[in-house]
């Protein structure tokens, strides 16, 4: 291994266990892409989301749904296990359109938690083309604070 005073004069590394004071498993990003299948599938359908390991995770789900056109769609990964869902998409196709799905959350998962998916519709459904949802893992997480926004007082969104 050759050494060198900064890392961004390093020509050689052959096992080094740390870079920066991370292990290897948490440089780099390595999503987990689920694809909906094939359909048609009934509104309301279960797919479950197997093998995602413990941690935190930015989600992001696009899709097409193939369904009846000017029809709404809600998508939503569910935590079972938590009862929340950190996932939940609804969209109505416009004029001669079906619903096309875009949306993005973020989750803490814990080990043994079950995952799931589902999307109701007016009708059957099918992914128009491939639908995916993807865990992106996130190694730390700042907190952020809201306040009120200036100018706009103690306005209630709802007015």
């Amino acid at each position: 291994m050759a050494h060198a005073a900064t890392a961004t004069t390093a020509t050689i590394a052959t096992d080094a266990q740390k870079v920066g004071g991370l292990a290897a498993s948490q440089l780099g990003v390595r999503p987990i892409v689920f694809t909906i299948p094939a359909g048609p599938h009934v509104s309301g359908k279960i797919f479950a989301l197997p093998g995602v390991p413990a941690g935190s995770y930015l989600l992001s789900l696009h899709g097409i749904v193939g369904t009846t056109t000017e029809s709404f769609a809600e998508c939503r990964m569910k935590n079972e296990t938590q009862n929340d869902f950190p996932l939940d998409v609804t969209t109505t196709g416009g004029p001669s359109r079906v619903p096309v799905i875009n949306g993005v959350g973020y989750e803490t998962i814990n080990a043994g938690d079950y995952l799931t998916f589902a999307c109701f519709t007016a009708a059957n459904w099918t992914p128009s083309y491939p639908m995916h949802i993807v865990f992106t893992p996130v190694a730390s997480v700042t907190t952020g604070t809201l306040t009120v926004a200036k100018g706009t007082g103690d306005r209630s969104a709802g007015r």
